[in-house]
């Protein structure tokens, strides 16, 4: 059976066989261009748009192909050409064009070139195998019947089969501005193939019956053809649940795309940006202050990710199942049963009308411009508001916390920042942006989003120090990273911490509220005594809680324990509590309590 590309390949073998000719005649030579203008506007080569010099390079590698000799290097192609020293730079040009097209192979190591071009001239030049192909017709040709999809994952992995060329991760230093980068060589199939295959996926896509979501945000978006090869390929690596794409990768791509220049290419990413102005695309960035550089990836925007996979919303419930970090948990105090000094209270119940709306509304009418983002923007959304509840052990952050929510009909969820840490380089810094990417996933599967409560953050908060080592580079890069989510978060935080002193002041102003819990002065310490007693629990006639409170300065926590340990005194003995069992545990608590404030009788 003749190759249908017969006519081509006698031209190519012509041409060669007429350049290896020394001295030819005129008549030959014209001829030979001839020869040239017929291959250029063949259907096998006119998409290419080469010109004669392409032409000539193509010729001598086919020819070499066919007599079964490996590529040529540039020495020998430069002596074939005839080609002098001051013209090198333009011939390589030439090559590496030819090689973006899909046409030419180039064996020279990727992670060399970065830094030894030289190597351009060690390794051999020959024409790629897709173009070989293409030539021979190796595969098989037989009329395709075109069917519609049957299915929207059929769909999904034509889609995917055009971004399928880049093999990643496969990354390479770079410098780029000055710095060190590292970003991902890629060797993609020609942009011929690619087309191709766009246009089978539009004929199967015009006999299919329904649409697909990626259809669907594409006209809604008027996404271009390189915007949706950008989210084809996030899509792809989010499907697979790889790690997030390089932001050099995807330009890589974009540049294989449309042939624009890296710098053009970068505005897809760019603040104004379609795909990031309309919130399709994530932008993350991350610094490695021990390397000394910073990586910047891109993802998919949780909600986009969804619609395109066809993924319904999880429930809070499904997501926290295998959750190791996160406790949801429904508060069961009310505020009223929190005993606290007036003004913490006063500060407190200041918090909860605000995030009500009323006091907001109220301070708009007078002409008052408060934070736009404390303010409620619709009845759908939260208000923004971070809360710091600082002071003492045991004076009731945690419970404070827990009766907000409950003010606020929230559920409350928890995460205990002692469990941040990790040993490995970078795990630690990725942990503190896990925690808010973890919040918006769980509340994004909530008709009431709950307030993140961040327990013991003390780490987070004290003054950040000159870094002399990995673990203070460390630290700080937390402490950045909190600080950069929390100035983005859209919901209602709650932090607490022991820090009283030691706190960095950029923190105090990230939080809209600063609430201290001091010790509990003489009325509260009453209260609490009555309040953390249980109303079954038999008491002798000689306990006097008033005179309790005046002797013994302890906090909520540390009454909770002492009335605990009186009791299992008077059980262990199968009588009554008296006063002398709670004297005694108030003696035992305050010498082994390692706060030197707490030491100290009130009086006797």
């Amino acid at each position: 059976m003749e190759n249908k590309n017969s006519t081509e390949i006698s031209l190519l073998l012509e041409a060669a066989e007429r350049m290896d000719k020394k001295n030819p005649p005129p008549e030959d030579q014209n001829e030979f261009q001839t020869r040239l203008t017929s291959l250029r506007q063949s259907p096998l080569l006119a998409e290419y748009e080469l010109d004669e010099n392409d032409l000539r390079i193509i010729t001598i590698l086919f020819n070499n192909y066919l007599n079964g000799l490996q590529g040529l290097k540039i020495k020998q192609l430069l002596k074939t050409f005839g080609i002098n020293k001051m013209e090198v730079v333009s011939f390589i040009k030439r090559l590496k064009k030819l090689e973006k097209k899909g046409l030419l192979e180039n064996e020279e190591d990727d992670f060399k070139e970065a830094f030894h071009p030289a190597n351009l001239f060690r390794s051999p030049w020959e024409l790629s195998r897709e173009f070989i192909e293409q030539i021979l017709l190796l595969e098989e040709e037989s009329v395709v019947e075109i069917k519609p999809y049957e299915d929207h994952e059929e769909y999904l992995n034509d889609q995917f089969k055009r971004v399928g060329g880049i093999e990643r991760p496969r990354f390479m230093p770079k410098f780029r501005g000055g710095k060190l980068r590292f970003s991902s060589r890629s060797r993609r199939r020609p942009e011929t193939t690619i087309k191709q295959l766009e246009e089978e996926i539009a004929k199967r896509l015009k006999k299919t019956g329904s649409s697909f979501p990626l259809e669907e945000l594409k006209k809604k978006h008027r996404l271009t053809r390189e915007e949706e090869l950008i989210l084809i390929a996030l899509l792809q690596a989010e499907k697979n649940e790889e790690a997030p794409i390089d932001l050099e990768e995807l330009i890589d791509l974009v540049n294989e795309s449309d042939g624009e220049n890296e710098s053009v290419n970068r505005r897809y990413f760019d603040k104004n940006g379609k795909l990031i102005k309309q919130k399709l695309v994530v932008i993350e960035e991350e610094s490695h202050p021990v390397a000394g550089f910073k990586t910047k990836t891109a993802k998919l925007d949780e909600k986009v990710l969804r619609s395109l996979l066809r993924r319904k919303r999880k429930s809070a419930d499904q997501m926290l199942m295998k959750d190791r970090f996160f406790e949801l948990v429904k508060p069961e105090i009310s505020l009223q049963q929190v005993i606290l000094h007036p003004k913490t209270m006063d500060q407190v119940r200041a918090v909860i009308e605000l995030n009500s709306g009323q006091v907001s509304l109220l301070l708009n009418e007078w002409g008052f411009k408060l934070n736009p983002k404390i303010q409620t923007r619709s009845k759908k959304r939260q208000a923004a508001i971070a809360i710091l509840l600082y002071g003492h052990p045991g004076t009731g952050k945690t419970l404070t916390a827990s009766a907000i929510s409950a003010e606020l009909k929230r559920e409350l969820l928890t995460f205990d920042c002692s469990t941040i840490l990790n040993s490995y380089v970078g795990v630690s810094e990725k942990n503190v942006k896990m925690i808010f990417t973890r919040y918006r996933e769980i509340a994004s599967g909530m008709k009431n989003p709950p307030i993140l409560l961040l327990n013991e953050a003390d780490q987070f908060l004290h003054k950040r120090i000159s870094a002399s080592k990995g673990v203070d580079h460390m630290y700080n890069q937390m402490q950045n990273i909190f600080l950069e989510q929390l100035e983005q978060f859209d919901g209602i935080l709650i932090a607490t911490t022991n820090l009283v002193d030691n706190m960095d002041s950029a923190f105090s102003r990230r939080f809209h509220y600063k609430i201290e819990f001091s010790r509990p002065g003489l009325e509260e310490r009453v209260k609490l005594w009555k309040a953390l007693i249980p109303e079954k629990t038999p008491l002798a006639g000689d306990v006097d809680l008033s005179i309790l409170a005046k002797r013994f300065d302890l906090s909520g926590g540390q009454l909770t324990l002492v009335i605990r340990n009186a009791a299992i005194k008077a059980a262990r003995r199968g009588t009554q509590l008296c006063q002398q069992d709670f004297i005694t545990t108030c003696e035992e608590e305050m010498a082994g309590n390692f706060d030197e404030k707490a030491r100290g009788r009130v009086g006797f």
